[in-house]
Parts: structure tokens; C-alpha cells; sequence
């Protein structure tokens, strides 16, 4: 595509309106024969926080996974027909990420119907089945791929385009955004950067934002009733999400020397927060320190294959060998050391014990699918058939398993849905017991869900906003219920009724009682549990 010089630092308007106009069509078209969904349960949490239902006792913008910044978007954008504001930010962040990709794949002379196949490509799934992690690598993939224009095209208009998109990515998961910056090291101008003054000023610009978003996120969770839930927070996730707590039950004697039972070290594996002297963050760290030459044992080499194995999922496998074949056929250095890149990330996670997370792995596999259209030679010739003749079928392969899963979404959404009414008091929730990605999906329709009240057994249990925290500081927590005639009403899964058991036998010398409280939906059963004989003593 040829690119006069009046015509490359400028933004195309037509090129611009036709990108925004595609892929907007192109969400709002989903949405409409789809039942979009969370892919996991971070984001309905992130939902309740930002407009203050569920878990949430009130609105507030610390919706701990994202900068608080975002969270001050996502409670400021409007509730649509009972869509929150939450939900149409994500897909507005994920409209506009696809959009700028459209629009600099073409800008780079990828052409229309390439740019619409990439789209429909690394769109079903960000739309379909929502999370932040993915909506904040795909950000942060656009935005890499906007520089790579300005370094070719000197448009300053995609200069600034990527510098607001890597701004949007760091706020709305930091840690995604390193992750996708660091595979794109290998692309990025860094020649150009000491000579050219916009570029300087933009980089100058994206670091100084993203400095001053951590140093307000940082001041927004400085209080003192923020200490304990921080202070829980660090000590609990070598345990709940790097596999240490395996590593503690094959260790007795550590167990032994700290108090704690095989069920204690299940219950704090699992999530369960609520009992002060169970998640002490002082113990915690103790038996960390203490479990240290065992617990280096999670990092294995095995553990880093199994991530490896791991990228070749059903799910993400149509734009993992596109992605791959593209190589072959633009190869390059420089996508080469980016793959190189990508490899050790999904490895060392692995090694750290957090292997076969697919919603980290997607965003770089994304940008690994852009890079090839860098090199120029995919725009012609047996390499262009080739090319097309690639996106059409992992485009194909992509929808027909996407489509599969969006209708079972749906018939399950439609299956957990509360229609009928809840119960006034709050309810423990526990986890994942509760389905919350099919009962809180991003257009609710008339679900009932939104009205009960969640007592959150999880990472959120002590964060200040929450329902556990105002029922605590009323005098009605978790073990004072648990102990007492009138018990907690509880969602739990087999599994986590087994270890609650123990913790009752065990802590109070009790037994556990569970009967069936009311049935909200097929999927869900709510339970009164009770220490009946912890709460007998009591009454003498």
C-alpha cells in the first residue's frame, strides 16, 4: 500500500469510521444472538464492588484486581436496561481494542478482508466469555501494534492511539500488560526512540501514567482498615494459588509445629477467611518460612512442561496454530525471539505453580498472531493465499467450538438464573460453589440474583466494602453464627461441607449440622449449617 507523505501522519478518517463501525457491529451482533458471559468469577466480583450488590455491602471503586482508576471509569459509565456499567465498559474496552487492530492492520496494508478475518479471529471468545485479563492483554496488543505504524507511517495519530491503549491495559490489569510489553520487546522501535521526539514524548507519557495510576492506586488502599485484608492477602497466596498448601500436607511435622490440622491447611486452601485465627497472615508467613526447603519443590521443571502442554487446549488452539503458521510463513528474527519470549513466560509460571492459566497465555498468542503482518511479506503473492487460506479456516475451526460452548452458556445461564425470591438474610457463599458466571451473566434479564446478599468466603471476605466485614463489625460473623441456635445460611460444594466438618469438631469441639434451606435454582441449594453442639454450650 502506498502511503503518500501528507497521507501517513494523518488518521485516515474513512479507514478509522469503517474499523469502529465493523467491529462494533460486530460485538453488539454477538451480544444479540449470544448470552455473553464471565469467564470467571474475578469480574462478577469486580461488578458487585464497582455497584455495590452481591458481596458488596457498598459501591466503591477498589475493585482490587483492576487500579482503582478503572474502577472509577467502570462506576461512572451509565447502566444501560439494567446492564451495569461495569459490563459495558469491558465491552466498550474490548470494542475499541479491536477496532485500533482493524484499523492499524489496514494502515499497514494488511487490507480489509485480512483485518476483519484477524478480528473475527481474537474477538469470539473476548466477547463470549468475558475477563479482564484478556480485555487488558488485547489493550495492550493494540497498543503495540499502533507504535509498530508510527515506526512505519510516522502517523501520530497511532502514536497517541497506542499510548491511550497501554494506558487502558495497565489499568485494567498491570501485571497482563508487563506480560504482553515483554514479548513485544523484541518489535518495538527501540532505534527510533533515541531520535525521535514524539516518540520520546509518548513513551515519557505512558511511564509517567502508569508511575502516577500505581502511585494513586497505592494511596487509595493505604488506610488502616485496609492492613489485615493486605496483610491476609500476601500471606495467603503462596497457598491458595502457587500450590505451597500441597506442598504443607506432605509435611506433617511443619503442620505439627504450627497448630494447624490437614482440614485447617484444606480450609485455608480453599478460601476460607472468615475465622481470624485460622487466616492469621503471622502464621501464614511462619509456616512459609518454615516450609521453605519444601516448598521449592513446586518448582519443578515438570511443572513448566505441564504449562507448556498446556497452550494446546481445545479452546485456544485455532488462533495458536494461526498464529504459529503466519511465522512460517513471514519468518522473521524478531517474531522469533518474541516466541522465544512467550515460551519461557508460560514455563516460569508453570515452574511457579501457576500452570495452564489460558487467560494469561491468550493476549501474547495474539500479538504473536500481528507480528507477521510487521514484516511486509504477507501482502502478496503464494504467502497472501496462503495466509488468507489460514485465517478463513482457524476463523471457521474458532466459531464452531465457540458457538458449542456459547449455547450450553446459555441453556445454563437460562437453568441458574434466580427468577423466584431470595433469601432476606445474607447468604455465605463459598467460592465457587456458587455459579456465579451463569447467575450474574453481563446482560441479566430478569434474574433476582442481584438481591442476595453475599456473605464472600474468598479473597474479598476482609476487604472493607464487603458484606462479611459489616455483618462481622454487627456482631453477626461467620463462627459467632456458626455457633449459635439460628446457625449461617450456606452455599458450599461437597467438598467443602466435608472439610467444614472437622473445622467444627476440631475448633469447637461441635457437631455439624446441614439442612436444606431453599432451593433457588436447578444448579444451587441453599444450606442452614449449625455447630449444634458448640451452639448447645453456649446456650447453658
Amino acid at each position: 500500500m502506498n502511503l503518500g507523505a501528507s497521507d501517513v501522519r494523518h488518521p485516515k478518517a474513512q479507514t478509522l469510521i469503517i474499523s469502529l463501525a465493523a467491529c462494533s457491529a460486530f460485538v453488539v451482533l454477538l451480544c444479540i444472538l449470544f448470552d455473553p458471559r464471565w469467564e470467571t468469577n474475578d469480574d462478577v466480583a469486580m461488578s458487585m464492588v464497582a455497584h455495590g450488590y452481591g458481596l458488596a455491602a457498598y459501591g466503591s471503586p477498589h475493585i482490587i484486581f483492576s487500579n482503582v482508576i478503572w474502577g472509577v471509569i467502570v462506576r461512572t459509565v451509565p447502566g444501560i436496561g439494567g446492564v451495569f456499567g461495569y459490563s459495558l465498559a469491558m465491552l466498550g474496552a474490548i470494542t475499541l481494542a479491536a477496532s485500533a487492530i482493524l484499523y492499524f492492520l489496514v494502515r499497514l496494508g494488511a487490507g480489509y478482508v485480512v483485518g476483519l478475518l484477524v478480528v473475527a479471529l481474537i474477538l469470539l471468545r473476548p466477547v463470549l466469555q468475558a475477563q479482564f485479563t484478556v480485555t487488558a492483554g488485547l489493550l495492550t496488543a493494540a497498543a503495540v501494534l499502533g507504535v509498530c505504524v508510527y515506526q512505519r507511517t510516522g502517523s501520530t495519530f497511532s502514536l497517541v492511539a497506542g499510548t491511550v491503549l497501554a494506558l487502558l491495559g495497565f489499568l485494567v490489569r498491570n501485571l497482563e500488560f508487563a506480560l504482553v510489553a515483554l514479548v513485544a520487546l523484541p518489535i518495538l522501535p527501540w532505534g527510533m526512540l533515541r531520535k525521535d521526539r514524539k516518540l520520546q514524548v509518548a513513551a515519557a507519557v505512558l511511564v509517567s501514567g502508569v508511575v502516577a495510576a500505581t502511585w494513586i492506586d497505592q494511596f487509595a488502599y493505604s488506610g488502616p482498615e485496609w492492613n489485615y485484608f493486605w496483610e491476609l492477602n500476601l500471606a495467603r497466596a503462596p497457598f491458595t494459588d502457587f500450590g505451597v498448601a500441597d506442598r504443607l500436607l506432605e509435611a506433617p511435622e511443619v503442620m505439627a509445629r504450627h497448630g494447624m490440622s490437614k482440614n485447617d491447611v484444606e480450609l485455608v486452601k480453599h478460601y476460607f477467611f472468615a475465622d481470624r485465627q485460622l487466616a492469621d497472615p503471622a502464621r501464614l508467613r511462619a509456616v512459609l518460612a518454615d516450609l521453605a526447603p519444601v516448598a521449592v519443590k513446586s518448582y519443578s521443571f515438570e511443572s513448566g512442561i505441564i504449562s507448556l502442554r498446556s497452550i494446546f487446549d481445545s479452546s485456544i488452539l485455532a488462533p495458536l496454530v494461526a498464529a504459529m503458521v503466519l511465522l512460517l510463513l513471514a519468518f522473521e528474527r524478531r517474531a522469533i525471539v518474541s516466541w522465544m519470549i512467550s515460551m519461557a513466560v508460560i514455563f516460569a509460571l508453570g515452574m511457579a505453580g501457576r500452570h495452564g492459566i489460558l487467560r494469561v497465555y491468550v493476549p501474547m498468542f495474539m500479538l504473536l498472531l500481528f507480528i507477521p503482518f510487521l514484516s511486509g511479506r504477507l501482502t502478496s503473492g503464494v504467502r497472501k493465499a496462503a495466509m488468507l487460506v489460514v485465517l478463513v479456516i482457524a476463523c471457521l475451526v474458532n466459531a464452531k467450538a465457540l458457538i458449542a460452548e456459547s449455547r450450553a452458556n446459555s441453556r445454563d445461564i437460562a437453568v441458574a438464573t434466580v427468577l423466584g425470591p431470595v433469601p432476606t438474610e445474607p447468604v455465605v457463599v463459598w467460592g465457587g460453589a456458587f455459579p456465579f458466571e451463569i447467575s450474574f451473566p453481563l446482560f441479566p434479564g430478569q434474574s433476582n440474583s442481584r438481591n442476595l446478599k453475599m456473605f464472600g468466603l474468598g479473597v474479598f471476605t476482609w476487604a472493607p466494602f464487603s458484606v462479611a466485614v459489616a455483618e462481622e463489625n454487627a456482631g453477626r460473623g461467620l463462627v459467632s453464627r456458626l455457633r449459635s441456635d439460628e446457625g449461617i445460611l450456606l452455599v458450599a460444594d461437597a467438598q467443602q461441607k466435608e472439610l467444614l466438618g472437622p473445622y467444627c469438631a476440631e475448633h469447637f469441639g461441635g457437631q455439624l449440622k446441614l439442612v436444606d434451606f431453599m432451593k433457588t435454582t436447578m444448579l444451587t441449594t441453599i444450606l442452614r449449617a449449625t455447630c449444634v453442639e458448640a451452639a448447645a454450650k453456649q446456650a447453658n
